[in-house]
């Protein structure tokens, strides 16, 4: 078994924005290389496509709805084990650098110490995230768009010092020292979408492939127009320059991320400990940049649902891609069987897999569910796929059912195709199987409208400023 784990994180990374996943602009040479001389997973999924709720549920191995973690204004509070701390159980030091989104930091959520530790704001979170009638519009959000270029982020010089801390962290172990678990968390590529000035003229002066934001007949969907309302997001105001300005600083970022996880991966390789160390890499949700007409996260559509995943170390598969669809909810018990962690009862309520165990097997089909509960969604939002078949519901609006063999854009719904009727039934039980989706939407709704009532009411919430993203520590 593993001695350590370095898992890596960023924010808002889509699967796709990668040389290793086939990407013909991005440049991410750390990257592809750890894919190189590891085990990348082509169907990587997030199980909630915002940020609060995907960390509760990665760190717990728990769906959303399992854990109580609806929205942003419900953040991990160590209401339930997570995988730091069944790592602590083997006796790992646990250790975080950079970004969590949890509560705060007295919380035990298991971390024996936290670097650089970013937490939701005052410890609550985003409360514009609980109002869904009528959905507010964050403006904010809508100038991320406006706004996009070259610039200084507060994301950037945060990523740096995360770099800059885990690499002197990893300097200094010894061999000696005790095994450990350290979670290295970036902000990158998360907007602002600004960019240093040197990488953003790069991608602008190359030739970026349009988004296809209106090249799907179901874009008219209300799951999509809500996001549209929510996040402001005026596809007719927005320009070509600005559209290229976006696209271009989102990749930039995205290449100075690869660049500070390269010299994280190469103290990690200098060090004592490198050969007794496995790693992980993967994003807590992904980005629509333009398809669908969209922008940002909160989608159950691929861009934003899907993560890249790779791991590397001893004894993983060597340069080796795997098409079983895999989640984040795989992260806990990988940990479990990497530090061959003694079972506990409540283990066996966690519904992942170990990574290494499916990178060991054939490509299968699997079932992932993800859900979405807030920030642009009326009512809950569900999808389920299993590798082929893509299925969306919601108690408020009509399915959306893609074939993402033959349509792996998501642009020709096929819900209510006669011959496929069967195949609806079996994803819409596959989603029952985590949540009934309606009375899981009420259960939420209940806890939200409790929260908006402590608050103050709808108009003191949206009354409240809303940066659009969570400020950097100072």
């Amino acid at each position: 078994m593993s001695q350590n784990l370095v898992v890596i994180m960023s924010d808002q990374h889509r699967r796709s924005a990668l040389g290793c996943y086939g990407h013909p602009v991005v440049e991410t040479p750390a990257l592809d290389a750890l894919a190189q001389c590891g085990t990348r997973f082509s169907r990587g999924y997030c199980n909630a496509p915002i940020c609060v709720p995907s960390r509760a549920s990665m760190a717990t191995g728990l769906h959303i709805n399992e854990v109580s973690a609806w929205d942003n204004a419900a953040p991990y509070r160590g209401q339930r084990r997570s995988f730091m701390h069944r790592a602590q159980d083997t006796k790992r030091e646990t250790v975080s650098i950079g970004k969590l989104h949890f509560r705060n930091t007295e919380d035990d959520v298991g971390f024996d110490q936290q670097i650089l530790p970013m937490h939701v704001v005052n410890g609550t979170g985003t409360f514009t995230s609980l109002l869904r009638n009528p959905l507010p519009t964050v403006q904010t959000a809508g100038d991320l768009l406006r706004n996009a270029g070259a610039g200084a982020s507060p994301y950037a010089a945060y990523d740096q010092s995360i770099c800059d801390a885990a690499v002197d962290w990893l300097e200094n172990r010894s061999a000696d020292d005790a095994p450990f678990l350290l979670f290295v968390s970036f902000t990158n590529p998360h907007p602002p979408y600004l960019a240093e000035q040197e990488l953003f003229d790069i991608y602008m002066s190359r030739d970026l492939a349009e988004p296809n934001v209106r090249d799907a007949a179901h874009l008219d969907h209300q799951t999509l127009q809500n996001l549209r309302t929510y996040f402001d997001i005026d596809l007719d105001a927005l320009s070509a320059e600005q559209i290229k300005s976006i696209t271009a600083a989102y990749y930039a970022n995205i290449t100075a991320l690869d660049r500070r996880i390269g010299k994280v991966l190469d103290a990690l390789r200098n060090s004592q400990v490198g050969d007794e160390t496995h790693i992980i890499y993967t994003s807590d949700h992904g980005e629509a940049l333009g398809t669908h007409g969209l922008y940002g996260k909160c989608s159950l559509l691929e861009p934003s649902v899907g993560v890249p995943l790779i791991m590397a170390g001893p004894d993983m598969p060597y340069g080796k891609t795997v098409n079983t669809p895999a989640q984040l909810l795989d992260i806990y018990p990988t940990v479990l069987d990497l530090f061959d962690a003694t079972p506990q009862p409540l283990d066996k309520r966690r519904r992942g897999r170990s990574l290494r165990q499916i990178a060991q097997e054939p490509s299968t089909q699997r079932p992932i569910v993800a859900q979405q509960h807030c920030a642009g969604a009326t009512s809950g939002v569900y999808g389920v796929t299993e590798g082929r078949w893509k299925y969306i519901c919601t108690p408020d609006a009509d399915p959306l059912l893609f074939d993402l063999l033959k349509d792996p854009t998501e642009s020709q719904n096929l819900h209510g195709t006669p011959e496929l009727a069967q195949t609806e039934a079996s994803l819409l039980n596959e989603i029952r199987k985590v949540a009934d989706p309606v009375a899981t939407d009420i259960a939420c709704k209940q806890s939200q409208m409790e929260r908006i009532v402590a608050t103050g009411g709808y108009e003191a919430i949206t009354q409240t400023p809303n940066a659009g993203f969570t400020p950097a520590p100072s």
